[in-house]
């Protein structure tokens, strides 16, 4: 049976979500047939173009759906792969913490909520020296280097190597996996490439800057707006705070983890353009946090935007 799209997905501003969805309600070889827009506008003015849905179903869907078939009004999509995981975590998730002190209270009492649940997973802990605590489910590796300025990515890229679940969750020690965090994700599922909840402070129980990050410049632009903006869904400028990023452990490989990158130099949004050009999916949980109690949390500053106004109004070039 066909599916018919009207002329309403151009003006849909979750895009990669709405695919993402209907890649899932499909299954193998049905048709799609979407009303092409009329209009012969520049790339995203008020709407997205043909060739920019074209590009998004033949980039980032290329492993899902096929142009099959196509004339000046419809575009005729046939899907090859539904591309879905297994709803449960039964091939595990390996959290990954990187510190410099593995008996960080914040590891600690990660390692306690997960005992709480029947979940399969193994925790990697990379840091300076072991500790005494027992859990036949947490190792440690020793990383020491000279060489200061690729310390924290050189770590992430460890627990990577060294992973062996299906999803691999890499941590900095500011962040605290609890009860609730546990049980949301478990009911979220599997099905996912990479995953991203809210980011709250554990001390204010408030949104923190570091949640529904979109890189929205390039990488050697500026003006009168920051490059960094939150916002409500997720699109190819979206990229995942390097403090919680947690996706299929193959995903990482595919989408290689920037370890020629430091810390501080954008290797979160490098990795997360990574994951759209490649053809993957970063999906936010509005409904599940994970807590950070780091010493630079910032929480969700509202007026923000009328401070950005105010800057621009004294900005000189």
């Amino acid at each position: 049976m066909k599916q018919i799209l009207s002329k309403e997905l151009f003006a849909e501003k979750d895009i990669y979500k709405y695919f993402h969805d209907l890649s899932r309600s499909l299954n193998n070889n049905e048709l799609i047939s979407i009303q092409k827009s009329n209009r012969h506008t520049d790339h995203g003015f008020l709407q997205l173009s043909n060739s920019q849905i074209k590009y998004i179903i033949c980039n980032n869907f290329k492993d899902v759906f096929e142009i099959s078939d196509e004339d000046d009004n419809s575009l005729i999509l046939r899907c090859i792969s539904s591309r879905r995981y297994d709803k449960t975590f039964k091939n595990g998730i390996t959290f990954g913490y990187i510190t410099n002190d593995i008996d960080h209270p914040n590891i600690i009492r990660s390692i306690s909520a997960l005992e709480n649940f029947d979940l399969n997973y193994e925790i990697l802990v990379i840091g300076n020296h072991k500790t005494s605590r027992k859990n036949g489910k947490v190792s440690y590796f020793v990383y020491e280097s000279k060489e200061k300025r690729f310390l924290l990515n050189k770590k992430k890229s460890l627990i990577i190597k060294n992973a062996s679940k299906e999803n691999v969750c890499i941590m900095h020690d500011h962040i605290l996996l609890d009860d609730e965090f546990l049980r949301n994700l478990i009911n979220y599922g599997n099905d996912f490439h990479f995953y991203d909840p809210l980011r709250f402070s554990e001390i204010r129980n408030a949104e923190i800057y570091s949640s529904r990050n979109s890189f929205q410049k390039s990488f050697s632009s500026f003006g009168i707006y920051k490059s960094i903006k939150q916002q409500p869904y997720i699109n190819d400028s979206s990229f995942i705070n390097g403090s919680f990023i947690l996706g299929k452990r193959k995903l990482f490989d595919k989408c290689r983890w920037p370890d020629h990158l430091a810390w501080g130099e954008l290797e979160d949004v490098h990795f997360s353009r990574m994951i759209f050009l490649n053809g993957y999916y970063i999906s936010l949980d509005k409904n599940n946090r994970v807590l950070s109690n780091g010493a630079r949390i910032k929480e969700v500053n509202r007026l923000q935007p009328i401070k950005n106004i105010l800057r621009s109004l004294l900005w000189k070039k």
